[in-house]
């Protein structure tokens, strides 16, 4: 169990905190959105929840700490994931 649970205001300050690490992932998924990048069938709401997703603390925390996975192997995962969840693949006639 972590200190939340036993303090309403160390719960108040990790809800904080989780906003404002949501509220950040706006401008990378703007970007992705902004040079047309982003998987057709994503909106930009839906993307940047999952974007705030997959960057948690308790991801890492479940990879590394628990399943014993090096952090090399962690960050190699989560590139990979969210190119393949978040963006489009560049199409091969893209350069004509």
């Amino acid at each position: 169990m972590n200190a939340s649970a036993f303090s309403p205001e160390l719960r108040k300050l990790q809800l904080e905190f989780e906003q404002i690490r949501l509220d950040l992932q706006r401008e990378r998924i703007e970007q992705l959105f902004k040079h047309a990048r982003a998987r057709k069938d994503l909106d930009r709401e839906r993307a940047r929840h999952v974007l705030w997703m997959l960057t948690s603390r308790d991801v890492y925390r479940m990879l590394v700490h628990e399943s014993g996975w090096s952090p090399d192997r962690y960050q190699s995962w989560l590139s990979d994931t969210l190119v393949r969840v978040l963006a489009t693949r560049p199409s091969v006639d893209s350069g004509r």
